[in-house]
């Protein structure tokens, strides 16, 4: 947590410090530039929803450690922790994407940048520094590989919770916890192998893996609409009233828009 706020705030700092313009208001809120090589600006617009889609993948991992959770104090534990997580997420993000379309040059060529990589090329751009542009590429590198180490934490949470509840392949063997680390290994042990199996696919085809991470969040939002859609119709009356998290009618907004999204 600390080195992502802390990387964050510093990259976005070195990008105003070194750049050479800003642009304006109007280019931040209302410029729209296709550059996918598709005439349809809708569809564009639909596959840029579809990379945000893929930002929002970890923000439920403290759901899928809600059994390990110490709520004897605190029955709302979990459901705090991940309000607080996609309150501060948005708020976050929200002006880090800011701080990059201000310091947007050439996209055209920051897409075509021999680095491979729109945003390396744009920190080099803004402080013409080769090692500074390393330092600050090697930030979101460092953070990215935090990420993953907490999603290969939520992912093995949920292959033993069905495995225990007979939803899964060998379900004896994966809802093995291990009395001397309190961990399901099996269960983990899978979550990395599968992992590693994809990375592999990245290195023979940055297509292959780029499908597979489309098809993954498409699946993980088809995954999320039907718990949210059987709350909507009827699953909230079947829950205790008194139950310790209770947002009400905003509950039901919430799962509105959620569908809709």
């Amino acid at each position: 947590l600390i080195f992502n706020v802390v990387t964050v705030v510093a990259i976005m700092v070195t990008l105003l410090a070194t750049a050479e313009y800003r642009q304006d208001a109007k280019f931040i809120f209302t410029k729209y530039v296709n550059e996918s090589g598709f005439q349809s600006h809708g569809y564009v617009f639909i596959l840029g929803l579809l990379q945000s889609a893929y930002t929002f993948t970890g923000y439920d991992s403290c759901t899928h450690l809600a059994e390990e959770a110490d709520s004897g104090k605190n029955k709302n534990i979990v459901a705090k922790a991940l309000v607080v997580v996609v309150a501060t997420c948005i708020l976050y993000g929200f002006i880090f994407v800011i701080v990059i379309c201000s310091v947007l040059d050439d996209i055209p060529s920051l897409i075509n940048s021999a680095t491979g990589s729109a945003f390396i090329q744009l920190v080099y751009n803004c402080t013409k520094n080769t090692s500074a542009t390393v330092l600050l590429a090697l930030f979101p590198t460092l953070a990215a590989l935090f990420a993953a180490e907490t999603m290969t934490l939520a992912n093995s949470r949920t292959i033993y919770s069905f495995a225990r509840d007979g939803a899964f392949i060998f379900p004896t063997f994966f809802a093995k916890v291990s009395p001397v680390y309190n961990v399901p290994i099996p269960a983990l042990l899978f979550s990395m192998v599968i992992q590693i199996i994809i990375v592999i696919l990245y290195f023979s085809s940055d297509v292959v893996f780029n499908t597979i991470i489309s098809l993954t969040t498409i699946g993980h939002e088809l995954a999320y609409i039907i718990p949210i859609i059987l709350m909507l119709f009827g699953g909230r009356s079947r829950m205790d009233p008194d139950r310790p998290w209770n947002l009400g009618t905003y509950g039901v907004v919430c799962n509105i828009i959620s569908i809709l999204w």
